[in-house]
């Protein structure tokens, strides 16, 4: 059972939707297939995350019996469907700004350049840099997926 803070919820920020659908799985698309033939090229992208959203997501990989890869990947494209809009707390730098996340834990994986291309085209956008994109990625994606099903979660 992980315990959410108050600080975490106030980070989060968001209401449950039981509407919602569960995620299922993604058909074998072209893209796939040439990913799984190893013709797309990958380069690792190293970012951090705040200590909560890290444990949060390290919980949900191993629910959801998922690699980090997998749920990087998912976050990611769950995100360039959305909104693609970066929460104002995370594009704050100033670390003595109290509404600042600090974010010390860092988080490492493989994306195919596509991905990287996408997580800095959202970055120019809103001018911010890539890490913040990823952050906020990875925290919506956590949303989601607690708003789906809250299972081992404890809201204090």
């Amino acid at each position: 059972i992980i315990f959410i803070s108050n600080r975490l919820k106030r980070l989060l920020g968001v209401v449950h939707d039981p509407l919602r659908k569960k995620h299922e799985g993604s058909p074998m698309t072209p893209k796939r297939r040439q990913c799984m033939s190893g013709k797309r090229k990958n380069r690792l992208l190293s970012s951090y995350l705040s200590q909560e959203v890290y444990d949060i997501m390290n919980f949900l990989v191993e629910r959801e019996e998922m690699k980090k890869v997998v749920f990087v990947k998912r976050a990611i494209r769950d995100f360039m469907q959305g909104e693609r809009k970066i929460d104002e707390r995370v594009l704050i730098t100033a670390r003595t700004d109290p509404m600042y996340i600090e974010r010390n834990k860092m988080v490492t994986v493989e994306l195919d350049e596509e991905q990287r291309e996408q997580l800095l085209v959202v970055a120019r956008e809103n001018g911010c840099n890539q890490s913040q994109v990823f952050f906020q990625c990875i925290l919506n994606y956590c949303l989601k997926l607690i708003a789906e099903d809250p299972t081992g979660l404890t809201i204090e």
